[in-house]
């Protein structure tokens, strides 16, 4: 398994993004220099200048963009979900121009938030058929870049689809989304799952990255979660995919990287 550690293009005060700021360069070879293997980039609209500056830096530290998430989309309404097909046609036009990016930097994409909330008003299997609709001609087009796409099982506060990982499962088979994977985030497991430990295996081989902050968003091991329970989970459906800290930098960004890659280490 290879550690990695979120990292944003612009300044984020609120968000559990450990490195953040303009001075991605900087940050890139501190990175480095604690050992982690690679990067989860979070971004706002990035152009051709920028991602090859990225890419540039990205060779000289020999890290890897796990995953790229521009979070742009959805600051600007664009879901894939959208009722109205014209704003749908859309969303689905932006997210490509970001698989684009994402093939440039060499890393797959999440699938969180861009999916959108169900309207309180419809049943889950109308929301559902919509969302397949343009999943199934984003995950061609992806396949077609080398980019896997992760769903992302959210906990309620913050999405009411897909909250667990045997709904996502469910609705991945139901709706045959090719070659799209699980994002496991044990922040949202935790809230969310009966049992990570269970959740864990039942994603099995469809485990394709993983976010692994504890309990309270911050670094791994200044929570409750059970790393050692967590990490044997992992080494029964044979992880071997990235291990990415989305936490809170407390009490700095450095501390809670240095502090989040050592702890992790010592189940390695």
């Amino acid at each position: 398994m290879k550690i990695g550690v979120c990292i944003s293009t612009f300044p984020s005060k609120s968000g559990p993004i450990v490195f953040s700021g303009n001075n991605i360069g900087e940050n890139l070879k501190v990175i480095r220099e604690l050992g982690y293997d690679g990067v989860d980039l979070f971004s706002h609209k990035l152009d051709s200048f920028e991602v090859d500056a990225i890419s540039e830096t990205l060779k000289t530290t020999g890290l890897k963009v796990a995953i790229f998430a521009p979070i742009w989309l959805t600051e600007n309404g664009s879901f894939l979900s959208e009722r109205d097909h014209d704003s749908r046609i859309r969303a689905i036009a932006r997210y490509k121009t970001q698989i684009d990016v994402a093939s440039k930097l060499g890393a797959n994409m999440p699938l969180g938030y861009s999916r959108g909330n169900r309207h309180e008003d419809e049943p889950d299997k109308m929301y559902q058929v919509r969302l397949a609709e343009s999943l199934k001609e984003v995950t061609e087009y992806a396949d077609g870049k080398g980019v896997k796409l992760f769903l992302e099982p959210i906990n309620r506060y913050e999405m009411n689809t897909f909250n667990r990982v045997d709904q996502a499962l469910e609705f991945i088979t139901k709706y045959k989304l090719g070659s799209m994977q699980l994002l496991l985030d044990m922040f949202h497991m935790n809230i969310e799952e009966k049992s990570i430990e269970k959740a864990i295996g039942l994603a099995g081989p469809m485990a394709g990255h993983i976010h692994i902050p504890d309990s309270n968003r911050l670094a791994p091991g200044e929570g409750h979660l059970d790393y050692k329970s967590i990490f044997n989970s992992l080494a029964k459906i044979k992880y071997n995919g990235f291990l990415s800290i989305e936490a809170f930098p407390v009490p700095s960004a450095y501390e809670c990287a240095k502090n989040g890659i050592q702890f992790l280490k010592t189940f390695l």
